[in-house]
C-alpha cells in the first residue's frame, strides 16, 4: 500500500473514531440530564434521598444496602424478605434529610430552585463547575462540552437538585471562566452545528 493510501486510511479511521467518541459524549450528557429529571421527580413524589455514588459518578438512592444493589444487578427476582425493610429504611432517611434541610441555616440565597425541591446555592453552583472541570480534565486530555456537562451533573450536592437547563447553564458558565478556572479551545470541527464537537482543556498557565 502506498503512502497516500495509508494516509487516507488513517484519516478515515481517525474521523470514525472521533465521530464515535462525540456520539458517546452526547449520549452520556443526555443521560445525565435525564437522571437529574428522574431524581427530582422521584424525590418530589416519594420523598426519597440521594447520595453520591462511591465511584463519584452521579448519585444513588440512600438507605439501600450494597447487598441489595448487588442482588438487583444480578439475574433473578429479589425475595420478599430482602425487599420488606427497604421501604421503611428509605423513608426514615428521607425524613431525616427533610429535618436537616429545615433546621440548617440558609447562608446564601437559593440560585437555581427546582419547584418543590431544594435548589443550588451560589457556592454550590461554583463548586459543581470547578469539580466538574477538574474531573473531566483528569479523565481526558481534551474534552467536549458534553463531557463537561456530564461531570458537572455528577458533582451535584447530596441535598440539591438540578434540571437540564441548569446543567446547560452551568456548563456554559464553566467554559467562560465563571468557575475561576481558565479554559482554552483546542480544536474546532470542520463543520459547525450540533452536536458540538469543539474540544477544550484547562488553560496551562
Amino acid at each position: 500500500m502506498g503512502s497516500r493510501k495509508r494516509a487516507a486510511r488513517l484519516r478515515r479511521q481517525t474521523s470514525h473514531r472521533s465521530a464515535a467518541e462525540l456520539y458517546e459524549s452526547v449520549k452520556a450528557a443526555a443521560q445525565a440530564i435525564a437522571n437529574a429529571t428522574l431524581e427530582a421527580a422521584l424525590t418530589r413524589h416519594f420523598g426519597v434521598v440521594w447520595v453520591r455514588r462511591a465511584d463519584g459518578r452521579g448519585r444513588e438512592l440512600a438507605g439501600i444496602s450494597q447487598e441489595l444493589l448487588d442482588a438487583w444487578s444480578g439475574p433473578g427476582s429479589l425475595p420478599d424478605e430482602v425487599l420488606a425493610p427497604v421501604y421503611d429504611n428509605v423513608m426514615a432517611i428521607a425524613q431525616d434529610a427533610k429535618h436537616h434541610q429545615q433546621t440548617s441555616p440558609a447562608d446564601e440565597m437559593i440560585a437555581y430552585p427546582v419547584p418543590d425541591l431544594r435548589g443550588l446555592t451560589e457556592s454550590e453552583a461554583r463548586q459543581m463547575m470547578a469539580d466538574g472541570l477538574t474531573a473531566v480534565q483528569a479523565e481526558k486530555h481534551t474534552w467536549t462540552r458534553n463531557d463537561l456537562l456530564r461531570h458537572i451533573a455528577w458533582n451535584t450536592p447530596a441535598y440539591a437538585f438540578t434540571s437540564g437547563d441548569i446543567l446547560e447553564t452551568l456548563t456554559t458558565w464553566a467554559l467562560t471562566g465563571e468557575a475561576g478556572i481558565d479554559i482554552e479551545l483546542v480544536s474546532q470541527p470542520r463543520h459547525s452545528g450540533p452536536p458540538d464537537g469543539r474540544r477544550y482543556r484547562i488553560h496551562r498557565g
